[in-house]
């Protein structure tokens, strides 16, 4: 690997195993597990303040994460009103004469225009958990937030499967769709981060949301928005 293509991969690796990290550390998990962490690896979940070259200075560039920042991509208080309209617009068309229900909802994606890549093994599109509860009614406030994050990663899909491309690839996973701990323990090792196995073990089921043992593009596009990767 030449130099520069090593500095800029460690800078993917750095950032989704320090946002995974910085995730844990500020919703109140692994806090006092961080004085304990490879020298290494404590600097990479500090801010940084000078980016590293390549193309990855955008994703690297983000200095601080916050429970704000995390939240107001969780449960924002206010979407941006393009946004809103857009997704106002759409929803209108199935709850016009009767509510919208859980059968439509691959139709709302489709006039949306998501990407597949981002609804195909979304597990945090469960119908049951857009729904009011015990009907298959939609809930328009539980919808809106999914839909939102829908369109942020539709309109940043470009930028996501780039850099998802390259980490597959660095991986030397060529045809796959997640990431294990194998995976990364591969490019670790390359890039000599001093990452215990325990640590990208921790940070496959934080990129998961503990619901497997892979880190898929659609759990990396939510890492991405945690971190604030997609702010305006």
């Amino acid at each position: 690997m030449g130099n520069l293509f090593i500095i800029r991969f460690k800078g993917i690796i750095i950032m989704l195993v320090s946002g995974c990290f910085m995730i844990l550390f500020l919703n109140n998990h692994h806090a006092n597990a961080i004085s304990s962490y490879p020298h290494k690896f404590r600097k990479a979940i500090t801010p940084i303040e000078k980016p590293l070259p390549g193309n990855y200075t955008s994703i690297m560039a983000r200095k601080y994460i916050t429970k704000k920042s995390i939240g107001d991509f969780i449960a924002p208080a206010k979407l941006p009103a393009h946004y809103e309209d857009e997704i106002l617009d759409a929803f209108a068309n199935y709850s016009i004469e009767q509510d919208m229900k859980t059968t439509d909802l691959p139709s709302l994606y489709n006039d949306l225009r998501v990407p597949r890549d981002f609804i195909i093994g979304n597990k945090r599109l469960r119908p049951e958990d857009l729904s009011i509860e015990g009907t298959d009614v939609i809930d328009f406030d539980k919808m809106l937030t999914k839909a939102y994050h829908l369109l942020l990663f539709r309109d940043n899909e470009d930028e996501i499967k780039r850099v998802w491309d390259s980490l597959i690839k660095a991986a030397g996973g060529k045809g796959r769709t997640g990431l294990n701990v194998a995976d990364l323990k591969r490019v670790e090792t390359e890039l000599k981060l001093g990452i215990s196995d325990t640590l990208l073990l921790d940070m496959v089921a934080v990129g998961a949301e503990g619901q497997g043992v892979e880190v898929t593009i659609v759990d990396f596009a939510y890492i991405l928005g945690k971190l604030g990767y997609f702010k305006e």
